[in-house]
């Protein structure tokens, strides 16, 4: 499984199911339950949505898409 998944799966099972009804779950090597984090590279802090500032880079292009014509 390509760890790109892992995040929006783990989101979809902990919203939609039970913890007893999850079909599957990831151990670390540690042997803990692999619980997925986005965090900063440079600072290693934890990413949450409030801490986000949408900034268009494309032109033409605003925070809510493309900008209508």
């Amino acid at each position: 499984m390509c760890l790109g998944n892992l995040t929006p799966r783990e989101w979809g099972d902990r919203r939609l199911r039970r913890d007893d009804e999850r079909p599957m779950v990831f151990a670390h090597v540690c042997g803990d339950e692999l619980v997925p984090a986005v965090t900063r590279r440079a600072c290693g802090d934890r990413v949450r949505h409030e801490d986000l500032t949408p900034r268009p880079r494309a032109p033409g292009w605003t925070v809510g898409g493309p900008a209508a014509v």
